[in-house]
């Protein structure tokens, strides 16, 4: 995409140092365990827990138009959970939450979405990706008063 814009290789940023391959984020996974799952991570491995790509991973989701939840897989420890929490804390953008019980205690990272901006996407925009993440329940006057709007989410 950036090649499109006129970008010709390197390093990113206005001295040209910057990272110089992007992060991917993978929402294929067929196992379902999320980000994370290709290895399990015990207590004492946290340097294996790269939170420089995390934190840039988190940033490039808030860039993002993606709106589908980051969920990562049980084998963060309590520790490693809690230091993703942090970083996710310090984007004004993203909300993060544990879920699940002992073992099976997960971290899921979302974007803060406002109600307006949810309307415009399904009412006016009609796109799907909201459509199918989030339900908007209409009073039925407005709907009486607006059909064509409404129209797009039934």
């Amino acid at each position: 995409m950036m090649q499109k814009l006129g970008w010709t290789g390197g390093g990113l940023g206005s001295n040209k140092d910057g990272m110089r391959e992007p992060i991917s984020l993978d929402f294929g996974q067929t196992t379902r365990h999320g980000l994370g799952a290709k290895s399990t991570l015990d207590e004492g491995d946290m340097d294996k827990l790269n939170f420089e790509y995390c934190r840039q991973l988190f940033k490039n989701y808030c860039a993002s138009e993606e709106i589908r939840d980051l969920k990562f897989t049980s084998a963060f420890s309590k520790n490693q959970r809690a230091s993703l929490h942090g970083i996710v804390g310090k984007l004004p953008s993203l909300k993060s939450v544990s879920r699940g019980k002992d073992e099976n205690r997960y971290l899921v990272v979302s974007k803060i979405i406002s109600p307006k901006r949810i309307a415009e996407e399904i009412l006016l925009n009609n796109n799907e990706l909201y459509k199918n993440k989030f339900n908007i329940k209409v009073p039925m006057p407005l709907k009486e008063m607006f059909p064509k709007y409404f129209n797009a989410i039934e």
